[in-house]
């Protein structure tokens, strides 16, 4: 058994597209039994995983790539997401 020292603390407990398929591929598992699963499968990944280098810097790019796409297109990022999503 497996004791976590602080790592509840960064844990973002929310609902997740993996733990959402699991849920809808599983009728005949109650939701807590499923909770466990997901919960002990990500304590056994999470040594593994590793952040990003320049995590930190994501939202400065982002803010960036929104002034290139409302310059170069003259509309909000917003309008041009929907637009992408209705085309495809």
């Amino acid at each position: 058994m497996r004791v976590f020292y602080g790592s509840q603390k960064k844990c973002h407990c929310t609902p997740t597209p993996v733990f959402s398929a699991i849920v809808s591929s599983s009728p005949k598992v109650n939701s807590s039994q499923i909770q466990r699963w997901f919960a002990t499968s990500a304590a056994d990944i999470e040594p593994r995983l590793h952040r990003i280098k320049g995590y930190r810097f994501l939202k400065v790019l982002r803010f960036k790539l929104s002034e290139k796409i409302e310059a170069k297109t003259g509309k909000k990022v917003a309008e041009v997401t929907q637009e992408l999503v209705a085309a495809q």
